[in-house]
């Protein structure tokens, strides 16, 4: 009886030892490098979406980051398209990957000059010009002067999303196509994704407007080489759309905030 008490013992050691050394193999510590045509690759965010960890590329594109199999990992930069990698087998056993990214480039309408002999030259114009004051729509009253412009984003998504999926005209049923195929396609999320950078951008504009990245280098006591991976780990924060609405100091407590987590990362 006791004999079988001690092998009893023995097989339940054993498979409690296998059972951690498969838990502890299902983790490991993935190595990588970001890999991207003539353009920066420091400070792109990489998050683990499962475990929420996550950490910054350093100058040369390189990171580490714990893992386990069929995590999904991902790529974010505002110059660059993100991207999401599910930790494959291949990947799992190599320990090793390398990321593409895509520059994210947005087209800007031509920009013609012709008139008055323009040179291009912002300087030099303002001189050879001799332009009254002028006046504008609003100034003459017109209907809708005072509506905000949209941005080519926006313009983008409105026309992507017009209308409702159903309308009923008299007895009959119209549905909605344009709007649903660009849902369907994925076309309106990446319009979406694409106007929240717009207006991301235009957020982290307004900050460095308002305290200089040598300003938030020597206030938040981080080096000036990472003040701006240190402004996109914010830009790509759940709660960074709040900064808009914000005034000076709200916005330096927010970065005060952020700056900890930010630290832990290097």
């Amino acid at each position: 009886m006791k004999h079988n008490f001690h092998q009893f013992s023995l097989v339940l050691f054993l498979g409690f030892v296998s059972f951690m050394g498969f838990g502890q193999a299902n983790e490991i510590r993935l190595y990588g490098r970001i890999a991207a045509n003539n353009t920066d690759v420091a400070d792109i965010l990489v998050v683990n979406k499962n475990t929420k960890e996550s950490t910054i590329t350093d100058a040369s594109g390189s990171f580490s980051l714990e893992v386990n199999l069929s995590d999904v990992i991902q790529f974010t930069a505002v110059h660059l398209q993100s991207r999401e990698v599910i930790i494959s087998d291949y990947i799992f056993g190599q320990k090793f990957i390398i990321v593409e990214l895509t520059e994210n480039v947005i087209d800007l309408d031509e920009v013609t000059v012709t008139p008055y002999n323009l040179s291009g030259k912002l300087s030099s114009d303002l001189n050879s010009l001799n332009v009254e004051g002028q006046f504008n729509s609003s100034d003459i009253r017109l209907p809708n002067a005072d509506l905000k412009l949209l941005s080519q984003e926006e313009r983008l998504l409105l026309e992507a999303d017009r209308g409702k999926y159903i309308r009923y005209y008299g007895t009959s049923l119209v549905i909605n196509t344009h709007k649903i195929i660009n849902r369907l396609s994925g076309r309106t999320k990446k319009l979406e994704d694409r106007l929240k950078r717009e207006k991301d951008l235009q957020i982290e504009n307004e900050i460095v407007a308002k305290f200089s990245k040598q300003t938030i280098a020597e206030g938040l006591n981080l080096p000036s080489y990472q003040v701006d991976g240190f402004l996109t780990y914010c830009l790509f924060q759940e709660d960074f759309f709040k900064v808009s609405k914000m005034d000076a100091e709200e916005m330096w407590k927010y970065l005060e905030s952020k700056r900890d987590s930010f630290r832990k990362l290097n």
